[in-house]
């Protein structure tokens, strides 16, 4: 027999590691099959009760589920001595027997979708691992066998083994986790077989390996990066209660906790029209959407905070006005703020002002005092800015500073709402269509 090359081994241990592979992925379809089988089982068992208690009431099964997931009956919030009590001072009836069958029905209800949970648990750990090591296996060909050094964002799975993770954030650029839905209420309400635990407990380990990795390179200047342009996530909106209060609080503290570089916000779409999940009337927020954008960014370049865009009191964003105008609605004691003469920080809140606009000004304004053609050239967008700033002292038209006057002529300009949703069908209200109180 002849020397064996090297090039023999590689084919090799290539043919070995297809054949594993081929074999792993057989496993997970077989444990999948088996896995729809007791899912199928557990819902035939679980609609079987509701039907039985439907027919014990005389209701229907919307009906029958509705009561079933509340506290409504009384029976439901019996204890065993309120069950012989009322047995004792009743006798064996037949209003007694359907109560207990009610309360038994909920039971086993209550512990058969707690089992369906459980297996959807367990199956989701099984396909976070088989899922993340075949992102990590397609990273690692592209990055030494393509040789392709080019930007790659990959997501990350939670419940995956954390080593998974941890290999695949060295050959990534930026890893996410997606938070799915804003609070852990409605990710039980839509999704009872994720938690926030599991969704969290990656986010925190990318954060520490990234402040880990980042304190390395200080000192180790060819230490392999660790998700250099750092994590971001993403979350459903629409789907579940939460007003805009409570979305952009977490976003704030997810950018405040776990140093995230972006939270892309996804308005709801029943794609597969499961009736599990809500219909909206409207469709989807696609202009909440949008508004949720345009604060999300006023968070992350402009230095403002949710407390000052929103509150308990009035927790919705008003979808005519930009978040960055209604605020200078609501401060006009603010304005107007002159050019020639007002901070950065102030520079960043006039509407009609980007931050790179501002940084322009800045600069400019320090070899000749500037003028609203200067402003034009700059990029600031006079149509919005012109109601809020001086130049030298001068505003560029006679205008009113009143909310009332500002406002009616701030809803006129269509750049209010972005071109794709005006041509999807959005038309946007005037003042008097509206029927607010401005």
């Amino acid at each position: 027999m002849g020397e064996r090359t090297s090039e023999y081994w590689q084919e090799r241990f290539r043919q070995l590691e297809e054949s594993q592979h081929d074999t792993s992925v057989q496993t997970v379809q077989e444990i999948e099959q088996e896995f729809r089988r007791a899912e199928q089982a557990l819902d035939g068992k679980i609609n079987a009760w509701y039907q039985r208690f439907a027919a014990n009431n005389g209701i229907s099964m919307v009906e029958a589920r509705r009561l079933l997931n509340s506290d409504e009956l009384e029976e439901f919030r019996w204890d065993v001595q309120d069950y012989i009590k009322y047995g004792r001072e009743n006798g064996i009836n037949q209003q007694w027997a359907k109560q207990l069958e009610n309360a038994s029905a909920k039971v086993h209800i209550s512990r058969l979708e707690a089992l369906k949970v459980q297996t959807q648990q367990e199956i989701e750990k099984l396909y976070g691992n088989y899922t993340m090591d075949l992102i990590y296996q397609t990273l690692y060909r592209l990055r030494t066998v393509h040789h392709f050094n080019g930007y790659i964002h990959v997501k990350a799975i939670p419940g995956a083994d954390p080593a998974l993770i941890e290999k695949a954030g060295f050959l990534a650029d930026r890893m996410s986790i997606n938070l799915e839905l804003p609070t852990a209420n409605g990710l039980k309400q839509l999704a009872p077989c994720k938690s926030r635990h599991t969704i969290l407990s990656p986010m925190r380990q990318i954060q520490n390996g990234i402040t880990e990795n980042q304190n390395e390179l200080m000192v180790y200047r060819k230490a392999p990066k660790f998700v250099p342009a750092g994590q971001s996530t993403q979350m459903i909106i629409g789907a579940t209660p939460e007003n805009d209060y409570q979305i952009m609080r977490v976003s704030e503290a997810l950018y405040e906790k776990f140093h995230l570089k972006r939270v892309f916000y996804s308005a709801f779409i029943n794609v597969n029209g499961d009736s599990s999940l809500p219909v909206l009337p409207g469709g989807p927020p696609l202009l909440r959407e949008h508004r949720l954008y345009q604060a999300d960014w006023l968070l992350r370049y402009y230095r403002f905070h949710v407390d000052e865009l929103l509150s308990e009191d009035r927790p919705n964003f008003n979808i005519y006005l930009d978040p960055k105008c209604d605020w200078a609605l609501r401060h006009l004691d603010t304005f107007p703020v002159e050019i020639n003469r007002a901070s950065y920080q102030t520079l960043l809140r006039v509407p009609g002002i980007g931050y790179k606009s501002a940084q322009r000004i800045v600069a400019a304004r320090r070899d000749t005092a500037l003028t609203y053609d200067d402003l034009k050239k700059i990029g600031v967008v006079l149509k919005r800015a012109l109601y809020f700033i001086t130049c030298s002292g001068r505003m560029m038209y006679r205008t009113k500073l009143d909310e009332d006057y500002i406002c009616s002529h701030l809803m006129a300009d269509h750049t209010q709402v972005p071109t794709e949703l005006r041509n999807s069908g959005y038309q946007q209200l005037s003042l008097f269509d509206t029927g607010l109180a401005l």
